[in-house]
């Protein structure tokens, strides 16, 4: 099975097979969630569509119903794109909420007004009032970045501000290894994060620590050290800021783990 074996028992096979189990058990599934989302692939527009719901016999349970390539991602191509779904399954008396990204195309901003979006539209369609779920990933997420906003420090600043000075200069490293042999610490690679995918500043954070006794004596020893990270290695309390944003992050990441289970789709920052 190299190709074209493999991809027919697949499509052919496997796929039929799973989504016929999930419709036997869908029968006896009353109430149940929508949950959707977007991620571009190159020139393509991926729409999952997931479900949710409960069966007393194994817990809360995540199904992929739907995924398709759209056109676009505006609200009357998604709200089509479920309705036909749920049209597709007869599942349209069973959806009891709509949970997606808290964005315009979604609920129509924080306070929720308009029309022109998927939650109001689904309402419309569907004949009556769904609960609308905004990401609990986001809000966990931006939640955490508030609270970091407000430390005497800027944690994120100071692990690019690193990150940077190590990045593409070779001779840097082998001092900074020298520096990891003379207090007997394993050197490992600096790591960044990236603005738009927030909650990867954890493994960068949990870097920084396990090499802090080297990175501060080697900042201390230089000559043309860098003002911020000069003011940081100095202050004895700079190291509990690190390990208080690292025990956040490890939260937030575990709660999100539990949430979304192990059908974690678009999900954006992390």
């Amino acid at each position: 099975c190299a190709r074209t074996k493999c991809e027919s028992i697949i499509v052919n096979v496997i796929a039929p097979f799973a989504i016929q189990q999930m419709l036997d058990e869908l029968k006896s599934i009353k109430f149940l969630t929508i949950m959707v989302d977007t991620s571009n692939h190159k020139n393509l527009k991926l729409v999952p569509i997931l479900i949710r719901y409960f069966n007393p016999l194994e817990d809360v349970k995540i199904k992929v119903l739907e995924f398709m390539n759209l056109k676009g991602e505006t609200s009357n191509i998604l709200s089509d794109y479920i309705i036909n779904v749920l049209k597709k399954y007869n599942l349209l008396n069973n959806v009891v909420a709509f949970s997606g990204d808290n964005c315009n195309t979604n609920f129509g901003g924080i306070s929720r007004k308009g029309t022109n979006n998927v939650f109001a539209i689904l309402n419309e369609k569907l004949k009556r009032n769904i609960s609308g779920i905004g990401c609990a990933a986001h809000i966990l997420h931006n939640a955490m970045h508030s609270s970091t906003d407000i430390l005497p420090t800027d944690i994120e600043l100071i692990i690019n501000k690193i990150f940077q000075y190590f990045h593409i200069y070779t001779v840097r490293i082998e001092k900074l290894k020298d520096f990891c042999d003379f207090v007997n610490i394993e050197y490992k690679n600096i790591l960044g994060s990236v603005k738009t995918r927030w909650l990867s500043l954890q493994p960068a954070v949990s870097r920084i620590i396990d090499l802090y006794p080297a990175l501060k004596s080697y900042f201390m020893s230089q000559e043309k050290c860098p003002t911020v990270l000069k003011t940081f290695f100095n202050d004895p309390v700079s190291i509990a800021w690190l390990y208080f944003v690292q025990s956040q992050l490890k939260v937030v990441c575990d709660t999100i783990k539990k949430i979304k289970g192990d059908h974690i789709i678009g999900m954006r920052g992390v």
